[in-house]
């Protein structure tokens, strides 16, 4: 696993008025380090309880450093190589964070 540092963005939706919906990305936390790891296709299909290998990038970012920041499913991390990943899956443990990522293309 490499070591990485991460923002956390959030989509915010709110109405613009006119019956419309606007879209905008606001900033949840900034310099988190993270370990990651990119999945083999073989453990992805069987972590999921999938039959047959997806094509995209899925990666896991494991977070040490209390407090953990609120991660949703759907917020997107961004590295510091402006790589961006959209959280699949959020599992929360005493001393970990672990996330789920389908990097963004």
């Amino acid at each position: 696993m490499e070591t990485t540092t991460l923002n956390l963005r959030r989509a915010t939706r709110a109405s613009d008025g006119a019956g419309g919906k606007t879209e905008s990305w606001a900033n949840v936390a900034t310099g988190l380090t993270a370990r990651r790891r990119l999945y083999t296709q073989q453990s992805v299909a069987r972590f999921e309880g999938k039959s047959g290998v997806g094509t995209e990038e899925e990666w896991l970012f494991v977070l040490y450093a209390k407090p953990f920041p609120e991660v949703r499913i759907n917020d997107v991390l961004q590295d510091e190589n402006g790589a961006e990943y959209l959280v699949k899956f959020v599992r929360g443990y005493p001393h970990t964070l672990q996330l789920d990522t389908r990097r963004m293309q």
